[in-house]
């Protein structure tokens, strides 16, 4: 797969066995340190958005490279990916979704993750390798073997959780509240 970074003039190259990163600019391939860590790694899909992170997609979950800041974060089932094999990502109003082998995910821009699964409509859907697309007005396609679902923008904040705190205790110096008269 591939991905153009026009602002950087960069050609990321994702392959079988991790990713390259061509610079255009200087008619050569960049030394990326932090892609190394890709290295080995079977690289499914790219979307470059918010702020020209790159959003990497593998057999082994999603990796979001900065290049503004050179950090790499890493997300798998564990910090709350529908599954860890990733097959096709597109950017979203204030997310990327990630379709998997196991569902959707959803992931923010604060970067977290909102997994979807078949009991929440999805009907057994197997997704397609990099098949997908964010059509102008903000509409996410994504390619299954059976079709495709649309996910239209003013639907994707309604599909996402609404987060509500709740403080349970407040604590002095380690004493609880309710200690106090």
């Amino acid at each position: 797969c591939l991905a153009y970074d026009a602002s950087d003039e960069i050609v990321y190259i994702g392959t079988s066995m991790g990713v390259s990163a061509f610079d255009c600019k200087k008619d050569r391939f960049a030394n990326i340190e932090k892609l190394e860590q890709l290295k080995g790694e079977y690289i499914s899909s790219f979307q470059l958005c918010n702020h020209n992170c790159l959003w990497i997609g593998s057999r082994n979950g999603l990796w979001v490279y900065n290049p503004q800041n050179d950090a790499i974060s890493h997300f798998t089932t564990e910090q709350g990916m529908s599954h860890n094999v990733v097959r096709a990502l597109a950017g979203g109003k204030g997310c990327v979704w990630a379709s998997t082998d196991n569902g959707l995910t959803c992931i923010t821009t604060d970067l977290i993750c909102y997994p979807f699964f078949d009991s929440d409509g999805l009907h057994n859907i197997v997704f397609s390798n990099n098949a997908a697309l964010t059509t102008a007005d903000g509409t996410v396609l994504l390619g299954s073997y059976n079709g495709y679902i649309s996910i239209p923008p003013e639907d994707i904040e309604a599909r996402l959780p609404k987060l509500h705190v709740e403080f349970t205790d407040f604590r002095i110096n380690g004493i609880s509240d309710t200690q106090f008269p």
